[in-house]
């Protein structure tokens, strides 16, 4: 099996908080991690046991990656940090054009 190194799993957790955030679930993610964080080595596992299942439409890299992260209590921790620096940051992704990436301006 091969191991995932430090930033690749920075990328993961970016690309995570990025998606979350962009679909405008800062909040309840937040709320849901916070809720469930000691059951996440649980989810890990669920996730290798989806793995066969999932995999192919997911990606087997990608579960396993996932699967990783959730097993480590500091992956929880690092990706609970990157959500809040998304909401507390100003720089929220969901506001950006999705062609051109730049924050558009909403003046009522």
């Amino acid at each position: 099996m091969r191991e995932v190194t430090a930033w690749q799993e920075e990328a993961l957790i970016d690309r995570l908080a990025d998606w979350i955030a962009r679909r405008g679930l800062l909040t309840p993610a937040v709320f849901l991690l916070e809720a469930n964080k000691p059951f996440s080595f649980l989810g890990g596992q669920v996730l290798w046991v989806l793995q066969p299942l999932l995999g192919p439409a997911i990606g087997y890299g990608r579960m396993a990656a996932y699967a990783r992260l959730l097993e480590d209590r500091t992956g929880v921790e690092r990706l609970l940090e990157r959500l809040e620096s998304h909401r507390t940051g100003g720089d929220d992704p969901a506001l950006a054009d999705p062609e051109t990436g730049w924050l558009e301006d909403h003046q009522s």
